[in-house]
């Protein structure tokens, strides 16, 4: 069993860092204190970290994405896909542990690969990765899925694309890609 909470956070200053501790339950033990900045403001330079593939091997990006957290040298991470592979058990929780102090510091935004998909019926928790931040954008630039939507951040307007058309039964939202390619 797993749980994932979202959290929207509304009215932060722009680069401002802020603090914070979680708690799982009432009688729960508190997490260490954590803390972030807020993304930067709208029309403002912005750095990313664009990232895929952290496979199952000891090859990876974890301590390049580590450093970036700990320095605060970036302003948000864009994770390309293929996260852990088969996402269960103990592969889960040691992707989650290794990821914490990143996703912990830095906005993120997950886009699905196709090893996702290898789960069957499990590769709808890489869609829960997503649904925050779909349900917080609105209906400016979502698409009312998590398998493709857009942000902005910074000088730049992203748009996050599930490319594994084999498993969009009706190939994606058409209205939703014209608005894209207008903006």
């Amino acid at each position: 069993v797993y749980r994932m909470h979202f959290v929207p956070l509304r009215g932060l200053l722009p680069g401002r860092r802020y603090h914070y501790q979680a708690r799982a339950g009432v009688l729960g033990a508190w997490s260490p204190l954590r803390s972030f900045r807020a993304l930067p403001e709208t029309g403002s330079p912005t750095s990313a970290v664009v990232f895929g593939d952290l496979g199952v091997y000891a090859h990876n990006n974890m301590e390049t994405l580590l450093q970036v957290a700990q320095e605060g040298s970036a302003d948000f991470l864009i994770h390309l896909g293929d996260h852990a592979y088969n996402l269960v058990g103990k592969r889960a929780d040691g992707y989650f542990d290794a990821m914490q102090p990143i996703l912990g510091a830095l906005p993120w935004s997950p886009v699905l690969g196709n090893h996702e998909y290898y789960d069957g019926d499990l590769f709808q928790r890489y869609l829960n990765f997503t649904f925050g931040i779909e349900n917080t954008l609105g209906s400016t630039f979502g698409s009312g899925t998590s398998r493709f939507y857009s942000f902005e951040v910074g000088l730049a307007h992203y748009v996050v694309l599930d490319l594994t058309v084999y498993y969009i039964p009706d190939g994606g939202d058409a209205a939703w890609a014209a608005r894209q390619r207008a903006w």
